[in-house]
């Protein structure tokens, strides 16, 4: 029996997969932190939910864990914009960026999940930024 991962459709998806990131990478490049908007961040934090709620299935695991919290965090700064979550912003982004890019080319960014400003914003988040 073959394994769905092994499969022509599986090996389809997970190329258009990758291939996103092309695109997501370029809409990240063209974000301006020091004039973004709500509607800015909303639109990150879409594809980083779109992401994180399927990274797994294309073993980038720890993709998924940089979106999840990156989800975390820009969903509290939408709500809160405390003066402590907009210094991190634009570590964020650059982490996405580098994440993103990593992934377009198939790798899964696991130096970026281990980064220590990952892990800055990964605290921040768990504990209610």
């Amino acid at each position: 029996m073959v394994e769905w991962k092994e499969t022509p459709q599986f090996l389809k998806f997970k190329k258009e997969f990758i291939l996103s990131f092309n695109d997501r990478y370029k809409t990240l490049c063209d974000v301006n932190v020091n004039n973004i908007n709500n509607n800015d961040i909303s639109s990150i934090l879409d594809m980083c939910h779109q992401v994180a709620g399927i990274a797994e299935t294309y073993d980038f695991l720890s993709l998924g864990k940089i979106c999840a919290i990156s989800e975390s965090f820009l969903d509290d700064f939408l709500s809160n914009q405390s003066k402590n979550s907009k210094t991190m912003l634009d570590d964020l982004i650059s982490l996405l960026k580098d994440s993103f890019l990593l992934a377009s080319k198939g790798i899964d960014p696991v130096e970026i999940y281990q980064d220590p400003s990952m892990k800055k914003i990964k605290d921040l988040v768990e504990a209610g930024c």
